[in-house]
């Protein structure tokens, strides 16, 4: 398999596999980024997977392991219950920390929601919205994901 340009060889192999196959980092989109000046920006969701101490050994790995690389923006969504915890860990450091998901209301009774401002307390200044798995299995509808996006913004 080709080598990736770096500065994207130079990721720690958790952003470079995807099922365990290699990814190709050199796309057409790649290419066009670093044309218009613009640098790639790579997001691992954890989804609801790690426990405590894993998440933790993660996120220490990833802040060591990507101290001095340039040209690609890095960010991780990890559960919800880990943010404190890695925002702080990641404090000063160049990886964004997202959310997987936020409610449009900033405040309510909307048990086991997540809102805008919370995540704001808690360090994070990303959040996915309109994933798939969020459609498919929770029926989320593009008004529900354009009330979240206008929150968000």
């Amino acid at each position: 398999m080709p080598k990736a340009d770096p500065p994207l060889a130079d990721l720690p192999r958790t952003f470079r596999m995807i099922g365990k196959k290699p990814c190709d980092t050199r796309s057409h989109a790649t290419e066009k980024w670093r044309v218009e000046g613009l640098n790639p920006f790579v997001v691992g969701n954890w989804k609801m997977n790690l426990g405590l101490e894993e998440a933790f050994n993660l996120v220490l790995d990833l802040r060591d392991g990507l101290e001095g690389v340039n040209g690609v923006e890095v960010g991780i969504c990890p559960p919800f219950v880990w943010l404190p915890g890695t925002c702080s860990i990641l404090k000063g450091t160049k990886i964004i920390v997202g959310a997987q998901n936020m409610h449009w209301e900033k405040k309510g009774a909307f048990t086991g929601e997540v809102s805008g401002p919370m995540l704001k307390d808690v360090g994070c200044t990303h959040v996915l919205l309109g994933h798939s798995e969020r459609r498919h299995l929770f029926g989320e509808t593009d008004s529900m994901i354009n009330k979240k996006l206008k929150t968000a913004l």
